[in-house]
């Protein structure tokens, strides 16, 4: 996929050069002719880099700055100024406002195309380093943090369009006696087969997290309670199938799972009840899904399992 570029200047001729110089470096740019116009086609496409002019009517480039970065939405793309002046207050002043860097008119192609791809590797390396603190250090998967985040956007969501979201918490049965038992390295091997069994299950846009020590979450978009308990039950009975093996003895492992679901933007609400449905799931003997608020029979689920 082309990186996106977005320039925002009230100069046309401008817009031409710019688009001269990167397009056939496989840049796909969008342009804007005013500061307002600019914030607004910036949180709509997301680009990866803005190219800011300084002097503008209506708002000048150091507001619009300002306004990408206090959005969600723009916080992040990086921002290079366009300005005619050399002044190193001038330049001060963008960097503070939040810019990347600073190119004095007029400019050259080469000294445009490098400055931008600086930019963009910069954004790589910062994206790069906010995904894996994203991510939990043994398993792989996404950590709790990012589940919270998720969890606002995928709520946000379900408020503007009303599509049903569902959340599935798992929890390790006894896995304090495997780990006691068995030592923790085992206990570990076990975390993590576990994990396998959810990436298999799930679809891509599932989201799986570890949610605590041998606590997982898993959030389901566009899918209701139904299908959620689908898919609990069929991770259920893969765990309960896996041969877990430690010093020539085979050691069982089941798992315990509870299923909620939100058309209401619900957000915490929906993990609570998740929540509550898994315990009640522990309560009536383990090994076995619970859902909140409703009651399917998991044999007809099962029925729908093998058909499937």
């Amino acid at each position: 996929m082309p990186s996106r570029l977005l320039i925002i200047d009230d100069d046309k001729s401008l817009h031409a050069l710019v688009r001269a110089e990167l397009e056939p470096e496989g840049f796909q740019v969008f342009s804007a002719s005013n500061g307002l116009d600019g914030v607004r086609v910036a949180t709509e496409i997301r680009p990866d880099i803005i190219l800011l002019d300084v002097s503008m009517p209506e708002i000048d480039g150091y507001e619009v700055c300002e306004l990408l970065r206090v959005q969600e939405a723009t916080v992040n793309i990086p921002v290079i100024f366009l300005s005619a002046t050399a002044d190193p207050a001038e330049r001060a002043r963008g960097l503070n406002a939040g810019a990347a860097d600073f190119i004095t008119k007029p400019f050259f192609g080469d000294e445009l195309r490098a400055r931008v791809r600086v930019s963009l590797r910069y954004k790589f390396l910062l994206a790069l380093e906010a995904n894996r603190a994203m991510r939990d250090g043994m398993t792989g998967c996404w950590n709790r943090a990012y589940f919270e985040e998720r969890l606002r956007a995928e709520t946000a969501a379900v408020n503007r369009h009303h599509y049903p979201l569902s959340c599935v918490m798992l929890d390790i049965d006894r896995f304090k006696s495997i780990n006691d038992t068995h030592g923790h390295p085992f206990g570990d091997k076990v975390i993590c087969t576990v994990v396998e069994v959810l990436n298999l299950a799930c679809r891509n846009e599932d989201v799986v997290c570890r949610y605590g020590g041998e606590e997982f979450v898993i959030l389901c978009p566009h899918v209701a309670a139904e299908g959620a308990m689908i898919l609990a039950e069929r991770i259920r009975a893969a765990v309960a199938r896996q041969c877990f093996e430690t010093s020539g003895e085979s050691v069982a492992v089941s798992c315990s799972l509870g299923v909620a679901d939100d058309t209401h933007g619900l957000g915490m609400e929906l993990v609570k009840a998740s929540d509550a449905a898994l315990y009640r799931a522990k309560r009536s003997g383990r090994n076995r899904v619970c859902a909140a608020d409703t009651t399917i029979s998991l044999d007809g689920l099962k029925e729908k399992i093998h058909a499937g």
